[in-house]
């Protein structure tokens, strides 16, 4: 777009914004307040990036991913950062690093995006490009590869299955509290589905 059309498109803006009264309105944001940044359209990924956002706005999600939880979370919930495989994979509270392991490739890239999310927040950052975060959802699910558009809702529901499994796979390896105490009452569910697929073929004892 040229400065011709841009200063046309202003105008009407303008005129559109006087005849209905639409005049925008200042918002105050409170002192050493930050927005947070916004995230890069990689070709028709308003739906990654608008969940990302909300995701992004979500307080006890950033509380859970920076480990620091509400002081009753432990006793009152099964959400506790030290019992999600994915949350300790080579992560930790600060001066605590644990040891990475392979097969959480959508929980790497997605808790390393909102760790850049939350960073660049403080320092007043304006951007950010989750295009690995896209590519490690496409490795799993094809359809978002190509550019095109798609659902939000069905992107959310993706995110969290493909994060699901991934813990649920490493889970037996890794021997999480949340996912793979013993005497579970879930304990099937609990398995991965690799495992649970050994077990359906395996023949039964008299």
């Amino acid at each position: 777009m040229g400065k011709k059309e841009r200063a046309e498109l202003t105008a009407r803006r303008k005129a559109y914004q006087d005849k209905f009264g639409l005049q925008p309105t200042p918002v105050e944001l409170p002192p050493g307040s930050t927005l947070p940044p916004g995230f890069v359209n990689l070709g028709n990924s308003c739906f990654l990036n608008s969940t990302l956002q909300s995701l992004t706005a979500t307080p006890l999600l950033q509380a859970l991913v920076t480990f620091n939880p509400p002081p009753d979370l432990e006793h009152e919930s099964n959400l506790y950062p030290s019992r999600s495989p994915a949350l300790t994979n080579a992560r930790g509270p600060p001066g605590v690093r644990r040891e990475w392991e392979r097969g959480m490739p959508i929980s790497d890239a997605f808790l390393k995006f909102e760790d850049e999310a939350f960073h660049a927040r403080q320092i007043g950052k304006t951007t950010l490009t989750p295009r690995e975060l896209l590519g490690q959802i496409g490795t799993k699910y094809e359809q978002y590869l190509g550019y095109r558009q798609q659902d939000a809702h069905e992107l959310l529901r993706h995110l969290l299955d493909g994060m699901r499994m991934e813990e649920l796979d490493v889970c037996p390896r890794r021997l999480s509290p949340l996912l793979c105490s013993p005497g579970s009452t879930d304990d099937q569910e609990t398995k991965s589905p690799t495992a649970r697929k050994n077990k359906a073929t395996q023949p039964r004892q008299a």
